[in-house]
């Protein structure tokens, strides 16, 4: 299978121009020199690959616009990915699940190398640096999918009681039941009756996405989770989400746990590779989130629910972490 037909109603982006790709054709409709999602009359689905380049700064990706709200689904069934196929090491905004189901890939997250071979499920959280290294006979599926979609009880294993993510290797059962879910999301994609039914897409991604995390779980009850770095970091963890509106400082949480801010510091970064302070604003703007989606507040008052005396101080940090005001995150949801 070539690199076009590979992709359905997509887009595939490279390091500086975006293709606008269908089934029908097979072949690249237009090239847009610019690396940003654009709106179609049709659901678009995204993938990206990604090799190591010195930037600047680290690009982050996201998903902004899309028919399918928050959600980005890509089927691949190649021999092997050449070099035009990849782009720099890069951070998501959101999750990505993916699911292999034969073949040998590898890639890697905050400087982990990961290594997916035969039927293999692996989830990257928002903010993990990543970027793809090669491909062997690989046939498998991707979801990106924005964190107010993934459910809650899911989002507390993956970021609370796994504590490292690596692929994880799935039976025939667990493999045949994540085939039928992501064969059912993928069909009503290509429904357009469906676009416009948001509910059906988020009951159908969350049945895959219960699923990979209850593989994960699996395979977490057969390992060892002990260490004090692990289960410091779970009680931090914990903390964070009873404490968040009141508690933005790390040293508050070491406080609590009776721990120096240095040695919690290194427990949390050495457990999941992210210092505190990442934690607590992934925490913060993902509630933000949820209350510029979901409510009618203004932008003020959702300042003020999340504990933030200063509007403008909390619009700034909004600003830095996502790349866009809350008014723009509000605007672009909800279009």
């Amino acid at each position: 299978m070539n690199r076009e037909s590979a992709i359905v109603n997509g887009l595939l982006t490279t390091d500086n121009s975006l293709l606008t790709l269908t089934t029908a054709a097979k072949h690249t409709q237009k090239l847009i020199h610019d690396c940003r999602f654009t709106i179609h009359d049709n659901v678009y689905l995204a993938f990206y690959f990604t090799t190591m380049k010195k930037h600047e700064a680290i690009p982050v990706h996201g998903l902004r616009e899309s028919h399918v709200r928050g959600m980005s689904l890509y089927f691949r069934d190649v021999d092997e990915l050449v070099e035009d196929d990849i782009l720099s090491a890069h951070r998501d905004d959101h999750y990505i699940f993916l699911f292999q189901e034969e073949g040998e890939s590898r890639f890697m997250v905050d400087f982990n190398e990961m290594i997916l071979k035969g039927t293999m499920v692996h989830c990257i959280l928002p903010g993990q640096v990543h970027y793809f290294k090669s491909s062997k006979r690989i046939k498998g599926w991707l979801l990106a999918i924005e964190t107010l979609q993934v459910p809650e009880n899911c989002r507390r294993i993956f970021e609370e009681d796994i504590l490292r993510l690596y692929p994880v290797k799935l039976g025939k059962r667990e493999a045949a039941h994540i085939v039928r879910s992501m064969q059912t999301l993928y069909e009503l994609v290509q429904d357009k009756e469906h676009i416009t039914q948001p509910l059906v897409f988020e009951h159908a991604s969350a049945t895959y996405i219960s699923l990979v995390a209850n593989a994960y779980l699996a395979a977490e009850n057969k390992q060892s989770a002990g260490g004090r770095s692990a289960a410091i970091t779970r009680q931090f963890r914990t903390l964070l989400r009873q404490h968040l509106i009141t508690d933005k400082n790390p040293a508050e949480y070491a406080t609590r746990l009776n721990l120096s801010l240095a040695y919690l510091t290194e427990c949390v970064k050495e457990t999941t590779g992210m210092p505190v302070s990442y934690w607590i604003q992934h925490e913060l703007v993902l509630e933000a989130k949820r209350l510029l989606y979901y409510s009618d507040l203004t932008v003020k008052e959702v300042a003020f629910a999340l504990g933030y005396d200063d509007h403008t101080y909390f619009s700034r940090l909004f600003s830095k972490v996502t790349g866009m005001s809350p008014g723009s995150f509000r605007k672009t949801t909800h279009e």
